[in-house]
């Protein structure tokens, strides 16, 4: 087969897929190196990987992949709050690689479950560089998180 008769691979649809917590323990490891380094970068002192997987398999926290085919990008740990006034998405983290190719379209299928649910917006904490990705994307600062230690 000559170089221009020569298959080319397909370049698989990305896709977001919820994990159920009797299958987390079997994503995990395909998910964990992302988990790991985006709490490294943000505020991998209040959680560990560990924490955020038994919340998982509880059904504390829901998981999210983005996958192109068995191709694992990223995901996305979050839940529900219900608060006195209102219900909020809270996002735990949101981690991966390429995210420019994937940000969007999980943000926007985030802020369509918000709205199924009838919650008032999604929330959560992120370190600068996440801050200024999710500003481009409509985010704003709602208040900063000061920490005193000794």
């Amino acid at each position: 087969m000559s170089s221009e008769t020569a298959l080319k691979p397909v370049d698989e649809p990305l896709s977001v897929s919820d994990v159920p917590p009797h299958m987390a323990g079997q994503v995990w490891p395909h998910v964990e190196p992302h988990v790991m380094r985006g709490l490294k970068h943000g505020q991998g002192d209040e959680t560990t990987s560990h924490h955020m997987l038994a919340a998982v398999l509880q059904g504390h926290r829901s998981l999210w992949v983005i996958h192109k085919g068995t191709n694992i990008l990223g995901c996305v740990v979050w839940k529900l709050n219900q608060y006195d006034t209102c219900k909020k998405i809270w996002v735990d983290i949101i981690a991966g690689k390429d995210m420019n190719e994937w940000y969007d379209m999980t943000t926007d299928l985030l802020l369509d479950y918000m709205d199924l649910v009838g919650a008032k917006c999604l929330e959560g904490s992120a370190r600068p560089g996440m801050a200024k990705v999710m500003k481009k994307h409509g985010a704003k600062v709602k208040a900063i998180i000061m920490e005193t230690t000794r």
